[in-house]
């Protein structure tokens, strides 16, 4: 069984190697993993930010295709989906109800 993250800093008995706390101090920590992400990647890397779901978006897109006939007027449309954490693709329009996050595009019957 795996210690807890909060074990790193108690005695060494519940389980943790090291003791960290002599390092870091626990809130510090926990504010600096909301940063840390732990995946696999593939051995060429990611050539976009995209790539890691570019599996799902195509499973999405065939089953779209196979379930959804479009009727005879289409709009599309706009929108921002709130954001406020750190990442490459988040836009800022000041002008809008929800001025930061990422723009996404809609397409609507």
């Amino acid at each position: 069984m795996e210690p807890a993250v909060e074990d790193y800093w108690g005695p060494i008995e519940r389980g943790a190697a090291y003791k960290v706390g002599d390092y870091i101090l626990k809130n510090r920590f926990k504010q600096l993993e909301r940063y840390i992400q732990c995946s696999s990647i593939p051995e060429d890397g990611f050539h976009s930010t995209f790539d890691c779901v570019d599996e799902l978006s195509e499973h999405l897109r065939v089953r779209c295709q196979q379930y959804w006939r479009s009727g005879p007027y289409l709009a599309v449309n706009k929108t921002i989906q709130r954001f406020i954490e750190r990442a490459l693709e988040i836009v800022n329009i000041l002008t809008k109800p929800t001025p930061e996050g990422f723009k996404i595009w809609i397409l609507a019957n």
